[in-house]
């Protein structure tokens, strides 16, 4: 469905592998953020013109994290927890209100469809990833 609006929030942690760092040189944190920061908001969003299409937020969450193991090479791996959020029209019926279609935000359990997608991944020996 092209009209699909995916709605989540999102935590994610990284490991850094300081084992190729040279010593003597500060490791620029900010940097490695900010290269992993863009690299999840790209994938999720895509261009602002015209966004990017989604199968599933399970398909966004692993290319999400495959981006920033393929630009960020220190990074060891990638953890990413992304519930599903769902908007459910409230029933005001039932006390005797009038509901023009007014929604409420669940991610409770017990509420319909709901779910918590938990994805890490980590470099293999060859250096590159896996599930």
């Amino acid at each position: 469905n092209p009209n699909r609006i995916m709605c989540t929030f999102m935590t994610a942690e990284w490991t850094h592998d300081m084992s190729q760092h040279v010593p003597r040189i500060r490791y620029d944190y900010a940097l490695a953020n900010s290269t992993i920061l863009d690299a999840l908001i790209a994938k999720f969003a895509g261009p602002a013109d015209v966004g990017v299409y989604s199968l599933s937020l399970q398909e966004t969450v692993y290319k999400m994290a495959t981006a920033v193991l393929d630009k960020c090479a220190d990074i060891q791996a990638i953890e990413i927890t992304t519930p599903n959020v769902h908007f459910y029209r409230w029933n005001t019926e039932q006390f005797g209100m009038k509901n023009d279609n007014v929604v409420f935000q669940s991610t409770a359990p017990d509420s319909a469809a709901s779910g918590r997608i938990y994805t890490k991944l980590t470099r293999g020996r060859g250096g590159g990833s896996k599930l």
